[in-house]
């Protein structure tokens, strides 16, 4: 039988006493969730569906900040509603608080944008409807400034936009114009564009696109790129977009998505186009991180080959630190006692790209003339790095990993009965 183990060592932590929750101290704040929801004409017929209604409370229950789209309810009712019922069955420890838009619209047919907001994460310190001199917007956008002590932005802004499907070109055009107006009015440049910006398929083809200014101008990010779908049902457009200026942005994402909740939830079609005919899109940014810059965090999988090697093919082990320049010349190898005595000798290899573990450890095992390791424990370790991807590409929350994928490798053998091996891939995470 093979043993295969998984060791963190976490270096120079220090060592408490107590319950487990003394361990809260070194907590890293969790990412801030922001979504952008275009509610399919959310009014009194949308919140009257009890079905629909409970898959919007799922849904608009994941974050932290959502900007909800397309709210038709000249009454003013059925969002707070929906609010109060969202905050009663779900996270009532941290409740949504509301702001809301004026009705906007050229037309009879007007529009509300709305932010629901978590106080225990952020504090809303301003609000602001374009103004929209030109009358470029159908519905000018829904600005929004937030200030947190918990994240790696202390403050960042939102503009919020339905564009208007038969204007999207002339209205997005208009964006970098609007980010210049309200990165002033705000004293930040960290700000969010987000929104149904009907950013595809029919409204606005790939040429126009490309046009856009906030397109051509290379300090801007899409974070939401062309090739996806935010559209549920069957057709594929991606029109529901953020995109960012600079850098700060950049650092501080730590993930960005569609949420799929037909497939989440799983739900019949019929009941999902009811929800909304949008998926909604997600960003999560960074929190606060605890940090010991003392701290250094080794990962090590140990593959242990039971088979006993014979003693008569002891002097293959000896081979290892004998003859290292002539069979292993790649490697370092060590001898180690106990009590005067040879107890056991590792052999070391540093700085080895972790996609050519499998082929180093088979190349020590050739050039000991297939006496020391085993072909079965080699694959079964070769099984393990395939299925511990993290391994091979940490992904981290909080732990600044190494980009380059490298792993330090030993195979170890005992000297004294019963004679085994054993190989250790390691990595550093921080």
């Amino acid at each position: 039988m093979r043993l295969v183990t998984f060791v963190a060592l976490l270096c120079g932590l220090a060592h408490v006493k107590g319950g487990i929750s003394e361990l809260d101290i070194f907590n890293d704040v969790q990412p801030l969730r922001i979504g952008a929801f275009n509610i399919q004409i959310f009014g009194e017929t949308t919140f009257m569906k009890s079905e629909v209604r409970h898959e919007l409370i799922k849904i608009l229950s994941r974050y932290e900040i959502v900007l909800i789209q397309e709210i038709r309810d000249s009454s003013g009712l059925y969002l707070p509603l929906l609010v109060e019922e969202i905050n009663k069955a779900k996270r009532q420890d941290e409740p949504f608080s509301l702001v809301v838009s004026e009705r906007l619209g050229r037309s009879t047919s007007k529009e509300q944008y709305a932010y629901l907001f978590r106080k225990k994460y952020v504090h809303l310190s301003e609000t602001y409807t374009y103004e929209d001199p030109l009358d470029k917007f159908e519905r000018p956008p829904y600005c929004v400034k937030f200030h947190t002590d918990m994240y790696g932005m202390h403050e960042f802004g939102i503009i919020g936009l339905h564009a208007k499907p038969d204007d999207v070109f002339n209205e997005l055009n208009e964006l970098d114009r609007v980010y210049e107006v309200v990165s002033s009015l705000f004293g930040t440049p960290n700000i969010l564009i987000a929104g149904d910006l009907n950013a595809d398929c029919s409204y606005i083809n790939r040429q126009e696109l490309e046009e856009l200014s906030i397109r051509r101008n290379p300090a801007y990010t899409w974070l939401i790129t062309d090739n996806e779908d935010t559209t549920v049902g069957s057709s594929s457009c991606a029109y529901d977009r953020f995109i960012v200026q600079g850098t700060d942005w950049l650092d501080n994402i730590v993930g960005v998505k569609i949420f799929y909740f037909e497939v989440e939830y799983q739900l019949p079609e019929e009941l999902a186009v009811d929800v909304s005919d949008h998926y909604p899109i997600e960003i999560e940014i960074r929190g606060k991180c605890y940090r010991d810059d003392q701290s250094v965090s080794l990962t090590t999988i140990t593959m242990k080959d039971e088979r006993v090697i014979p003693s008569t093919d002891l002097s293959y082990i000896r081979y290892i630190y004998q003859k290292t320049d002539e069979r292993i010349p790649t490697w370092q190898a060590q001898v180690y006692k106990i009590d005067t005595r040879m107890n056991y000798v590792i052999a070391a290899k540093a700085n080895v790209d972790v996609t050519q573990v499998v082929e180093e450890f088979f190349q020590f095992y050739e050039a000991f003339d297939r006496k020391l390791l085993s072909l079965e424990s080699i694959a079964k370790l070769r099984k393990v790095l395939n299925g511990f991807q993290c391994f091979q590409d940490p992904n981290i929350y909080c732990v600044d990993t190494p980009n380059l994928s490298v792993v330090n490798l030993t195979v170890a053998c005992s000297l004294v009965d019963p004679l085994t091996c054993k190989m250790d891939v390691s990595r550093y995470l921080s």
